[in-house]
Formats: C-alpha cells, structure tokens, sequence
C-alpha cells in the first residue's frame, strides 16, 4: 500500500468504528470494529452432496472399506471390515503406512463386539506429539460429566499379503465410537437420532426443506421426519425467535445443564478445531423420549490450544504441489 492508500484506509476503518460520530475510537470500539472488519470468513467444510465433509472430503478423498482379519491380543475376528478415516490427521499422514483407520467389527457378523463395541476408530496422532491429546481431553469431558468416547491405546501391526507381514505402524491413540450403541449405553434408551454437523453456522434457519441441511448435519441413520423437523424448527427458534421467545423454548431443545457441562469443558480443553472453529468434531444425539439435543465430543487431537492454520496451510500447498488437491 502507497501512504495516502494506507491512510484512505485508515480513515475508512476510524468512519465505520466510530458509530456515535464523537471523533473518538475506544478500546471497546477498536477491539469490536477489528473483530469485525478483519474477521476472516467462516472455514466452511462441507462436502459434496452425499460425500464426506471435512478438507479431505472437499477435495474428493473418499474412503471405502476392504475385508480383513483383526487380532487383538489374541482375539481373533475372521472377517471384519477396515478403511481409513480422517482429515487433517489423514492429509497430514499421506506419505506414510501410519495412516488414520476405522475398524467395523460386526459389519459381516452383526454379533461380533470387543468388549461390547462394534466400532473402534484408531487415531494416529500424527499432530500430537504427545499422543495424549485425545485421551486426556475425553478424560476430562467425562469427569465434567460429558457422555464422551472411552480411549485407550493399540499397537498397531499390519499384514498384507505379498506387501507387509507383520508391520509395526506404531502407536494409536484407540477411541470409541460415536454411534447408537454408545448412545443407549449412556443415555439408557434406544433409538433417538445422531447428527454429526459440520457448519460454521450451527442452528441456521435455511428454510422448511430438510434438503437444505441434510449434507451438514451428516445424520447417521435414517432419521424421521418428526426428527428432522425438530432440527429445522430449533432453527428457526435460534434464528428468528425473539429474545424473549428464545428463553422461554430453548430448554425444551436443548439440555441446557448439560451444554453449560460441556461448553465449560470445551473451553478448558482450548479446541478450536471444532464448535468454537470451523463448527466440526461433535456429534448432536436427539433423546426420543424429551425430544432435547446432547451434545457429544469428537475429535480433539488438535486440543489443548494446539490447532494453528499454519500446519494446515503447508499440508494443503503440499498437496497442491503434488497435484493431489486443486490450487
């Protein structure tokens, strides 16, 4: 910028600071009209329709499941089904074998369960060097009295056939899965519906059409038409309610004790890859009988102040060199 440019802007910036036209810019003003003026748009990763969300989703990368074996100290499962997962942590591991992996137990055999869980979801923590980032912080949200994963840690060995016997991959952080076995589990009934969001604008109204919201609340299942009403008609609530219609319905679609639980352990564990950030890593269960949404963690390698645009930067201009990813 040229001096006079630099100083137009300025002029620009004070003009629309000072709302009161007193010739003055608070701190309060400045603060407010930076927040404003210089806040980046939203990071929107909403995938194609019908597609993953996510970075790796938005350009295409999709996962498929494979037949395999699983041993897992012994145990054995002759036929269950494996794929990889992830985004960022799967962007982020492309270059080698220590890949995100998602393992399906009983997808060929419904009666298969380890220790009563179907699914189990191996984390590489290829950006936590600590590989405590997620067990730690789903520790903490279920100290706070959070429904949240139970995690624990897997040396992971592959073989295939011809290419690897025995592999060491290393160390992943093993984390339950979010699904309607969780869900009666902790929340004692069956049924209900599991959304997994992914929406810088969480609870915006886009309308009476179920179409309009379908990609970014990723709903796992087949949810009812009373069930997607109900995610439409909060909405709506949240959008256009007055402030006094807001107090008096928001406690009947949320449970607001246990979103003060979990929005204060949120806040502890500094995530800002999720709610707080791009509006992922969380999961919203619908309760079938108080018709309320729970909110439920995910995600939270990136937790404890970690997640920074830099990393994901160079991530995403190294693949675009590669011509993996569009410029």
């Amino acid at each position: 910028l040229s001096r006079t440019e630099f100083v137009a802007l300025g002029e620009r910036w004070f003009g629309l600071w000072d709302a009161s036209k007193s010739g003055n810019v608070g701190l309060f003003q400045l603060q407010s009209g930076m927040n404003t003026t210089l806040k980046p748009p939203p990071m929107n990763l909403v995938g194609a329709e019908g597609k993953r969300n996510g970075v790796a989703g938005m350009m295409g990368i999709e996962f498929e499941f494979v037949r395999a074996s699983l041993d897992v100290n012994g145990q054995s499962f002759p036929e269950v089904a494996v794929r990889y997962k992830g985004n960022g942590t799967y962007l982020g591991s492309m270059r080698s074998l220590k890949r995100p992996l998602k393992v399906d137990i009983d997808k060929h055999d419904p009666k298969a369960t380890l220790a009563g869980v179907s699914t189990l979801n191996l984390h590489n923590s290829v950006s936590d060097a600590s590989w405590m980032n997620d067990t730690l912080a789903h520790r903490f949200f279920r100290d706070a009295g959070v429904p949240s994963p139970r995690t624990g840690y897997a040396k992971v060995r592959l073989t295939v056939q011809g290419v690897h016997d025995n592999r060491l991959l290393g160390l992943y952080e093993m984390v339950e899965d979010v699904d309607f076995r969780f869900t009666k589990q902790r929340f004692g009934v069956d049924g209900g519906a599991l959304f997994k969001p992914s929406t810088p604008e969480l609870f915006a109204y886009r309308g009476d059409n179920w179409k309009r919201y379908q990609q970014m609340y990723d709903p796992k299942g087949k949810p009812t038409e009373a069930q997607t009403r109900r995610v439409i008609d909060l909405c709506k609530l949240v959008t256009l309610g007055s402030d006094s219609e807001f107090a008096k319905q928001i406690g009947g679609f949320i449970d607001l004790t246990a979103l003060a639980h979990y929005m204060a352990a949120l806040v502890c564990v500094t995530d800002l890859d999720g709610i707080l950030g791009p509006g992922q890593n969380l999961y919203l269960f619908l309760h079938p009988k108080t018709g309320q949404f729970h909110f439920i963690p995910w995600d939270y390698d990136q937790s404890f102040g970690q997640f920074g645009m830099r990393g994901t930067q160079e991530q995403l201009l190294d693949l675009v060199a590669r011509g993996v990813a569009p410029p």
